[in-house]
């Protein structure tokens, strides 16, 4: 079992509460696979939000990775990093 090309779609523009409800969205999905044994592998869509699809198949809506478009991590990285360290 894997968790694959997970994201977290947001309505743009994304404000701070959006971001801290992502952020936990993908900490309850790191933790979840990390708690099933049989979950092997946890992959997120994208690199950036600049690569994402969410905005061309979903307009209006965004902001679904890890990396915002300048490369710096948002509160979702740190939940992802924190839910690794807490295992």
């Amino acid at each position: 079992m894997s968790i694959t090309e997970a994201d977290v779609a947001l309505l743009e523009p994304a404000g701070d509460a959006q971001l801290k409800v992502q952020a936990d969205v993908y900490y309850r999905l790191m933790k979840t696979c990390l708690a099933v044994s049989r979950c092997h592998s946890f992959t997120v869509w994208g690199f950036t939000d600049r690569q994402s699809w969410i905005p061309s198949s979903s307009p209006g809506y965004g902001s679904a990775t890890l990396l915002n478009t300048q490369l710096q991590a948002k509160p979702a990285y740190g939940a992802v990093v924190t839910a690794l360290r807490t295992r």
